[in-house]
């Protein structure tokens, strides 16, 4: 059984041959690995999945919807999204700019990767966000927590931003051979849930009835 087998048989609760493994490394410790079984750190995907045994390989942070807010530097040297959020009110949206989800350029990295994966029997997937964590670091924790009791509108007129752009791209990415897309999101720290699990739910809803409204066809 191939991976891509695997994977799709899985995912339609068939019997396999054994669990898929199926996980994610960001690209520093993609290339540790690599170097570390002595390969190539420039290896591709698909051959990283098939070095470590992956039955399947995710493209993960170019089709993430952008925050809006400040960086700060880590020990690390990197930028973490850790910042004041830049969406404080209705007179900031104009802030939220994104990349054009028609442009079919932008679709190009995509692509590339499918048919990497392809050429190798791997599994491809592509990750998503809803945009629920992209709100709260845009809006900053404290505004968005204010917000919820004093200013609604804000948040849902956010979220709603962020599920425009999202349902956008994820109806092009369908197109382009992925085996499957997964949506993902940080909702707790160690010591409990970022909100209430009625926020979540709020969120979510908003989202569900952001995709019916717009991208379903009841006829």
């Amino acid at each position: 059984m191939t991976p891509k087998e695997r994977v799709l048989k899985t995912l339609n609760l068939e019997p396999v041959d054994k669990i898929p493994f199926v996980d994610w490394f960001d690209i520093q410790m993609q290339r540790d690995v690599a170097q570390a079984k002595g390969a190539p750190p420039d290896i591709s995907d698909a051959e990283f999945a098939t070095l470590i045994g992956m039955d399947a390989q995710c493209i993960f942070d170019k089709y993430l919807p952008p925050v809006f807010c400040e960086t700060i530097k880590g020990s690390d040297g990197k930028d973490h999204l850790q910042g004041e959020g830049l969406i404080k009110s209705e007179k900031d949206l104009d802030k939220m700019v994104f990349l054009d989800p028609s442009d079919a350029g932008f679709y190009d990295e995509a692509k590339r990767f499918v048919d990497r994966c392809g050429k190798e029997d791997i599994a491809s997937y592509a990750a998503f966000r809803t945009g629920m964590l992209n709100t709260v670091f845009s809006m900053g924790m404290l505004g968005f927590a204010t917000s919820l009791h004093q200013n609604v509108s804000l948040v849902e007129n956010i979220f709603d931003r962020y599920a425009e752009w999202t349902c956008t791209v994820l109806e092009k990415l369908q197109t382009l051979g992925f085996d499957f897309l997964m949506c993902f999101d940080d909702i707790a720290f160690n010591s409990g849930t970022m909100f209430s699990p009625a926020t979540l739910r709020f969120l979510s809803l908003i989202f569900v009835l952001f995709w019916q409204k717009n991208y379903v066809d009841y006829s």
